[in-house]
């Protein structure tokens, strides 16, 4: 009897880690004999994200990223027209379809697992796995990634918990104000040494107690769920923190409710994304306010660098294939089956946009009449 291919492959992981762990006290030792800046891999999965993309990447650079790797998969916009820009940056593109196509378990998890090896035989101490809306933000604007990792005492995995980015009005708005509303959250996101090999890994963390784990405020990290994804509260964490654009505008919000291009012999039960609960709805936030030169320094990097993407109009072009996604979800909430009523009801709770509640209401007034 054969057993599950997912569990015997979570086996061999966790077996292969317990083996490579033998070695780790030598990189350890070596590493910390290091006196040179560790030099930091950020690696991410885009889908139709070239709206956002060069803000996300030239805000990583901004502070200490010594290199990035975005695996892109059912795009549909132009990515590539994006990554073009970045020829000579320390920035790569890499075509993942045929990981999404191909994998028997999650690619994205996969792409994380190859991510370690690589990154050690490029040279890189650490590697960290960010989505591209997710901004690591240190609270003064000018400590590095790379600065704050050689300040803490020594660790394998370092995480930073979520604020999630409320009252988001602005389309296409930037990532960082003179303040920002967020709440913050419990999820968090990690940094890892290079050397690692995982066992049990998820895009948050990874599960296993024998690594030397911190949190960002330098405290030993203690998990408080299975899956080693959660901080113990939903506060503000000291130093630094994951800003989670969750939401972004009403618009771009209803945009990323497009299921987009699947993977062939993937089935899908729903037009739209159905794991979104809908609009952010609460009414109570906390402020970050940011120091005035640090802020001013970054926003003159940030704008430079982003207005050749401006002036040939890249960004132009993406932002209207994130208006076409908008008008196609309100097409797909149109022309909805009623069996797509509880989803569609659901992810668009708390929306106020005059066409998207008129198209709500054709949806129901079409369904009311079969």
């Amino acid at each position: 009897m054969r057993g599950d291919p997912s569990e015997l492959s979570t086996v061999y992981y966790v077996i292969q880690s317990k083996i490579a762990a033998l070695a780790y006290p030598g990189y350890r030792k070596a590493y910390k004999k290091q006196n040179s800046k560790p030099k930091i891999k950020l690696v991410a999965i885009a889908k139709n994200e070239a709206a956002y993309l060069a803000e996300w990447v030239y805000h990583h650079l901004y502070f200490g990223i010594a290199a990035i790797e975005v695996h892109y998969n059912g795009c549909i916009d132009n990515t590539l027209e994006v990554a073009g820009v970045f020829k000579k940056e320390p920035v790569s593109f890499i075509n993942a379809d045929a990981v999404f196509e191909n994998s028997r378990a999650k690619p994205q998890i996969e792409i994380y697992r190859d991510a370690f090896g690589k990154a050690k035989k490029e040279g890189f101490d650490h590697v960290m796995f960010l989505d591209i809306d997710e901004f690591w933000v240190p609270y003064d604007l000018t400590t590095s990634l790379p600065e704050l990792v050689q300040s803490a005492p020594y660790f394998d995995v370092m995480s930073f918990q979520w604020a999630n980015k409320v009252q988001d009005h602005e389309a296409f708005s930037p990532a960082l104000g003179e303040t920002i509303n967020v709440q913050p959250a419990r999820q968090l996101k990690s940094v890892y040494k290079s050397f690692i090999t995982p066992g049990l890994l998820n895009p948050h963390n990874i599960m296993d107690n024998a690594l030397i784990r911190i949190d960002s405020s330098f405290n030993r990290f203690i998990p408080t769920n299975r899956y080693h994804s959660l901080a113990a509260k939903d506060s503000l964490a000291s130093k630094a923190f994951i800003l989670h654009r969750k939401f972004r505008s009403q618009l771009e919000y209803i945009a990323s409710l497009d299921r987009g291009v699947t993977a062939r012999g993937k089935r899908v039960a729903s037009k739209f994304k159905s794991n979104r609960a809908g609009f952010e709805n609460k009414k109570t936030f906390e402020v970050v306010a940011f120091p005035a030169q640090s802020l001013a320094n970054y926003r003159e990097s940030m704008t430079r660098k982003l207005r050749h993407l401006e002036e040939q109009g890249i960004l132009v072009r993406a932002r209207e294939a994130v208006m076409q996604r908008f008008y196609n979800v309100l097409d797909n909430v149109r022309s909805a089956s009623p069996q797509e009523s509880v989803v569609i009801e659901k992810i668009l709770k708390n929306i106020t946009l005059k066409e998207a509640n008129q198209a709500l209401a054709d949806f129901r007034h079409r369904n009311e009449k079969k």
